[in-house]
């Protein structure tokens, strides 16, 4: 017992917190608590955490927010109860489809809330039944699908549901994204950056509707004290590039909608954006490296769709789109086939990009081509030096050769003269003779 609460079991551990099962005795319903753990009792920073989380949750009230009901303390124990959600993590259902699709089934519309409904059931002792909120874990795959999923998978495959097309089923994806955005933009309208977008904080009950949930790293803007600019917090798989380089900046709302990106993309793809298990690797390829483009893993995404997800996890931070209600304004006009705002990156934008994520290639292209330039203008230079002096040279032979030529003549005239006077002195001889 914990004040007014009646703990039934756990459903959910990570860094900020346990999630229990509980019923509040005075109203006789089912709640989900979360308790801060007893070791972060001597950790003032933890507290301050949860309380920050408290107070985050507290301020907003969107039907796609998980609502708080409650907060306490008993016996020194933090805590505050919220609707307890019947579904699943989004990671869990991610999991799920690989399995479906693995199976050989296809992934149609009706996929999504046939794998939530599955194990649903009111007896909440049912080993069937999945209440799941994901606290935050810092780790690098982001999530760990429970063994349930084994059971949802083999009972999938039987299903009598009928299938659809594989583009209804990108258009339920395309409305969990407008849900999502949604309850960001109300948060971001509060002031409140959740900073920890991904999966396993993002459920979806029965119905298919999605809730936001786990606050325990949001940052508000009246408390810019909990969380400083440059730490290193969240899910690194999900962060936003600033954020996951701990980058002297202020991880504002766009991570948010970075992080939904990501996420919206592993979803349509059922494959992580970025795949690598190492630690720095997966650093370096959310610093420098693009994700395969999604209509190259399956050409029946619509380019659209493509469009908008790309955008929303654009590395740089002016690129993508400015608020998360123009992120879900896009998905809605995407189901209603209407133009979108985000267009494709453009080939200067293309090779901007490559030139980010290649800086050694084009520091060793630019050392390359000015050695070359060097080269060629060092050869262009003796080329001239040679040419002057063969110029010079051809200059002092055709004055020599003139010269030779004058001379020439003139030896040439000399002796067209003494021929003259040689044949008119014969000539005054032989007239002295016949005289």
């Amino acid at each position: 017992q914990l004040g007014d609460f009646r703990i039934l079991r756990q459903i959910g551990r990570g860094g900020m917190g346990v999630v229990y099962e509980a019923e509040q005795v005075s109203m006789k319903r089912r709640v989900a608590l979360k308790v801060l753990p007893l070791a972060g009792l001597v950790d003032e920073l933890r507290i301050h955490r949860f309380q920050n989380e408290v107070r985050a949750v507290a301020a907003l009230n969107h039907p796609n927010i998980v609502p708080v009901y409650m907060v306490g303390q008993e016996r020194g124990v933090h805590y505050y109860a919220m609707q307890l959600i019947h579904g699943r993590s989004l990671s869990d259902v991610i999991s799920s489809l690989q399995r479906v699709r693995d199976h050989g089934e296809p992934l149609d519309g009706a996929t999504i809330s046939q794998i939530t409904n599955i194990g649903r059931a009111e007896d909440a002792d049912d080993p069937r039944f999945v209440d799941v909120e994901e606290s935050t874990q810092h780790d690098v795959d982001g999530y760990a699908p429970p063994a349930a999923c084994e059971t949802v998978a083999a009972e999938a495959d039987g299903s009598t549901i009928p299938h659809s097309s594989r583009r209804e089923y990108l258009r339920s994806v395309a409305t969990l994204g407008i849900q999502a955005a949604s309850a960001l933009q109300h948060a971001h309208e509060q002031g409140v950056v959740h900073r920890d977008i991904k999966p396993a904080n993002l459920l979806i009950d029965s119905s298919a509707t999605l809730f936001v949930t786990d606050f325990g790293l949001a940052r508000m803007e009246s408390d810019v004290g909990v969380t400083m600019t440059g730490d290193l917090i969240g899910t690194l798989r999900y962060m936003a590039p600033e954020q996951a380089l701990a980058k002297r900046v202020v991880v504002d709302h766009r991570a948010d909608i970075y992080s939904l990106g990501v996420t919206l993309y592993e979803l349509v793809a059922l494959k992580p954006a970025y795949r690598a298990e190492d630690r720095q690797q997966l650093l370096k390829q959310i610093a420098f490296e693009e994700p395969p483009p999604l209509r190259r893993l399956d050409r029946d995404i619509p380019t659209e769709l493509e469009t908008i997800i790309h955008k929303a996890m654009s590395k740089d931070m002016e690129q993508r789109y400015t608020s998360a209600q123009e992120l879900a304004d896009d998905l809605r006009s995407h189901l209603e086939n209407r133009p979108i705002k985000a267009k494709p990156p453009t080939t200067s934008e293309i090779v901007g990009k490559w030139t980010r994520r290649n800086p050694i290639l084009i520091w060793a292209a630019v050392i390359t081509l000015s050695l070359v330039s060097l080269t060629l203008a060092v050869s262009t230079a003796l080329i001239s030096k040679q040419l002057v002096r063969a110029t010079d040279a051809e200059g002092v032979a055709t004055a020599a050769l003139e010269e030779s030529a004058a001379q020439a003549s003139e030896l040439a005239r000399r002796v067209y003269l003494m021929h003259l006077a040689n044949a008119d002195r014969a000539l005054l001889e032989k007239k002295s003779t016949y005289s």
